[in-house]
């Protein structure tokens, strides 16, 4: 039926149909002005008015018919883990403590305009391949014992999930970055027979100049914090949280200039919901590239 009326939105920026319980479309609700938005309505009520009586009944049943088999729901290879991400802006008081972001810190405009939304936070998921993740867990586990986490691993972080556009906008800003750091450590914490648990720590500098007309060089400079824990006997991991914060640069859109901190936080999903295997950002694009991302080449610091 979705498919059928073309009622799913191609940009960002969103849509509005309406549709009775039969799936007929009645209309699109157009959110340029609020004169082209009530001409809108009007002419879909009118649709509406003009209906049959039986099709206008509540309690309407309809059978859609099953799924079809050509255009199946993409789902995440057998195996990845799902970490749902939330991503905030702040700024810093003159005593160095951290607020939410205010109205006056954004831009004339778009940043204006938007800042009651632009200051809520945003979300994006997370995948990890299942060789990705079990390359995380050490073949002979001692406690204390650190090593790098995986290329894969970092670059996918770097290149997608560590992104300052979520939630400002549906752009990917780092996916040909060339940082000036991006490191992982992985450090076993614990060791026993039925459980291993480990610390991710690390760091990123990562920055691109700007393709606008301003060409400012927006930047994140993040630390890392996570935990992961494997159950060894269920044979399966029960706990991966992962916390970035840092400074940020000139954010995307041009909506923050100058200095701002960004907060993201990504947490395992066990039992996920038709709403969280939505795919992540940076996979829509090109999901190969996206779970098998080339490995990052490090720039000296300009």
């Amino acid at each position: 039926m979705v498919r059928k009326t073309k009622c799913v939105t191609g940009t960002a920026s969103g849509k509005t149909s309406v549709i009775t319980a039969s799936g007929k479309k009645l209309g699109d609700v157009l959110w340029v002005n609020d004169r082209l938005r009530m001409a809108s309505l009007k002419k879909i009520l009118a649709a509406w008015e003009a209906l049959p009586e039986e099709e206008r009944k509540p309690g309407l049943k309809v059978a859609y018919g099953p799924a079809d088999p050509k255009r199946p729901l993409h789902r995440p290879p057998e195996g990845t883990l799902i970490l749902m991400g939330q991503f905030r802006r702040f700024m810093a008081n003159p005593d160095g403590s951290l607020r939410y972001t205010e109205q006056a810190d954004y831009t004339p405009g778009e940043g204006q305009s938007g800042w009651e939304r632009l200051r809520e936070p945003a979300q994006d998921m997370m995948w990890i391949p299942r060789a990705e993740w079990q390359a995380l867990l050490p073949s002979s586990p001692e406690k204390g014992k650190s090593y790098a986490a995986p290329a894969s691993f970092v670059a996918r972080l770097a290149r997608y999930q560590l992104d300052p556009e979520r939630g400002l906008g549906e752009s990917v800003k780092f996916a040909s970055v060339q940082p000036a750091a991006a490191q992982v450590t992985v450090t076993v914490e614990e060791v026993s027979d039925k459980e291993l648990r480990l610390k991710l720590q690390g760091r990123f500098e990562l920055s691109v100049k700007d393709p606008g007309p301003k060409g400012k060089v927006i930047s994140y400079s993040p630390a890392i914090l996570g935990y992961l824990t494997y159950d060894r006997v269920k044979q399966e991991v029960t706990r991966f949280d992962l916390l970035a914060f840092g400074e940020g640069n000139n954010s995307p859109r041009g909506l923050i200039v100058g200095k701002y901190y960004l907060g993201i936080f990504y947490e395992l999903v066990k039992k996920p919901t038709e709403a969280q295997l939505v795919w992540p950002r940076g996979a829509r694009d090109d999901l190969k590239q996206y779970l098998e991302p080339k490995p990052l080449v490090l720039t000296s610091r300009k």
